[in-house]
C-alpha cells in the first residue's frame, strides 16, 4: 500500500487556503493522519488539528487534491506529537477530536514509531 505524506504549508499555499492548519498529513488507505509537531503542546496546536479536519471535510478542492472520493470511508486520526504534553492539552485534544468524530493520539516518541504502533506503517 502506498503512503502519501503531504506538507500542508505548501499545499494550502498552492490552493490559496489561509486557514490555520496542522503541519502535515499522512494518507494510507483507509487512514488519514493529521500531524502537528511541536516542542511544547499548546491549545493552538489542538485548534490547528481540528481546523485541518474541518477543512478536509468541507473543502472540495482540498479533498480532490488529496484524492479522497468519499470522506465517510476514511478513518481520520489526529496526532499531536510533542516532547511535553500537559494533561489539560491532552484532555482538550480528546474532547475536540471526539466532537469531530476522529481518533485522538498524543505521542512523545517519533512519528514513525507512533504510526507503527497504530498499525500504519510508513513504508
Amino acid at each position: 500500500m502506498i503512503v502519501l505524506e503531504i506538507d500542508l504549508d505548501n499545499l494550502y499555499r498552492s490552493l490559496n487556503i489561509s486557514y490555520k492548519h496542522a503541519d502535515r498529513i499522512i494518507i494510507k488507505d483507509p487512514y488519514i493522519v493529521v500531524v502537528e509537531e511541536t516542542s511544547r503542546a499548546k491549545i493552538d496546536d489542538v485548534e490547528k488539528l481540528v481546523a485541518t479536519v474541518e477543512q478536509i471535510r468541507s473543502n472540495d478542492s482540498l479533498r480532490r487534491v488529496l484524492n479522497i472520493d468519499d470522506i465517510d470511508k476514511v478513518r481520520i486520526i489526529v496526532l499531536l506529537y510533542s516532547r511535553e504534553i500537559d494533561p489539560m492539552i491532552a484532555r482538550k485534544l480528546s474532547y475536540d477530536a471526539k466532537r469531530c468524530g476522529v481518533s485522538p493520539v498524543t505521542s512523545s516518541c517519533n512519528v514513525a514509531e507512533t504510526l507503527s504502533r497504530l498499525g500504519i506503517s510508513r513504508c
